[in-house]
């Protein structure tokens, strides 16, 4: 047993420093938590409301086209760049239900989002 829970309390500490920092939150019944990874933030989206079929993503940092992301747990990539100059990206979430035929969906309000990005801006 004491074997066992020091296995475990050096598998702890060893794979500690291999994770990547994060950041998390959430807002009007959406949850973000953005990923860092090299040139990539990975974004990943989810949703304690019920029922709802997709989400709505805008990149307010480099542009504010709107994209559509089906409903669950998706893990949006964004390319931040070599060459960027900003040290916060931010972005803004609806959560959605599809209308039917002639129908527009329904949607949530936004929930904006601002990820401190941990690596410096690279010029």
């Amino acid at each position: 047993m004491i074997r066992a829970s020091l296995a475990i309390a050096i598998g702890i500490v060893i794979t500690l420093p291999l994770i990547e920092p994060a950041s998390a939150a959430c807002r009007h019944e959406v949850c973000s938590t953005g990923v860092e990874k090299g040139e990539w933030l990975y974004i990943a989206l989810s949703s304690t409301a019920r029922p709802y079929t997709h989400y709505n993503f805008r990149n307010l940092t480099l542009g504010d086209k709107q994209e559509e992301y089906p409903a669950g747990r998706p893990k949006i990539p964004v390319f931040l760049g070599k060459k960027r100059d900003f040290v916060r990206f931010r972005y803004s979430v609806q959560i959605c239900n599809r209308g039917g035929l002639l129908h527009k969906s329904t949607c949530g309000p936004w929930a904006d989002f601002v990820h401190e990005l941990t690596s410096a801006p690279l010029r």
